[in-house]
């Protein structure tokens, strides 16, 4: 009876994490400008912008500087000798592998069936996107009446086209009052407030991993016969 429930923790609790999903958070705003964050579930990290470091003077002691020199000088050794391991198994590769023609159609054959493959993963990870616009805001200006006119139309029609595609793949249409386009003849520069949240579960990104990795699998196998 205990294996059981074990057992049905665990069938949960996959349930669980298959059931999340995994989002980025788009944000623009004149002041702050360009935001990103993302996460899973519940929990969101700031990607940019970043928090200023606090400057610490004791990191650039005559000491600590040797030290930062002495390790981007180990680095710069390990990056060569692994540039030449390379180059040496790259060689020795060339000598055992087979004539170049059968080469090139290996490779032509594998192309084409990483573009098919691809195509079809694309279309399915397009259609699980999910947004949700937590806010459009657009007030247009330019340097004058008509050329407010002007960008207050191409907004129009832009937002117009983009809450037709987002509708496609939205979780739910957008609040009363979440877009507003409107304009300000006595500013000379557009000022926007742009929150959109895309997102896509653990479970599709699991189950598209999957596949290239069967692909990848099937496609090793064919080369070598």
């Amino acid at each position: 009876m205990v294996f059981l429930y074990i057992l049905l923790g665990i069938i949960l609790l996959f349930a669980l994490i298959f059931s999340l999903f995994i989002k980025a958070e788009i944000i623009y705003r004149n002041e702050s400008g360009f935001g990103l964050k993302a996460g899973a579930g519940p929990v969101m990290i700031t990607v940019t912008p970043k928090k200023k470091k606090e400057i610490n003077l004791k990191d650039y002691s005559y000491k600590k500087f040797q030290k930062r020199l002495e390790k981007e000088k180990k680095k710069k050794e390990k990056a060569a000798l692994k540039k030449a391991k390379k180059e040496k198994a790259k060689k020795e590769a060339e000598k055992l592998a087979p004539d170049s023609k059968e080469k090139d159609t290996g490779k032509m054959a594998s192309i084409i069936s990483l573009i098919k493959f691809g195509i079809g993963e694309v279309g399915i990870l397009i259609s699980s996107i999910k947004t949700e616009i937590r806010s459009l805001h657009i007030i247009c200006s330019g340097e004058d009446a008509a050329d407010t006119a002007i960008k207050y139309g191409t907004f129009s029609a832009g937002i117009s086209t983009i809450l037709e595609l987002l509708s496609l793949s939205s979780l739910k249409p957008p609040r009363d009052g979440c877009v507003t386009l409107d304009y300000d003849f006595l500013s000379d520069k557009s000022q926007f407030d742009i929150d959109i949240i895309f997102k896509i579960r653990i479970f599709t990104i699991i189950r598209i991993g999957m596949h290239a990795l069967v692909w990848f699998i099937k496609s090793k196998i064919k080369n070598k016969t």
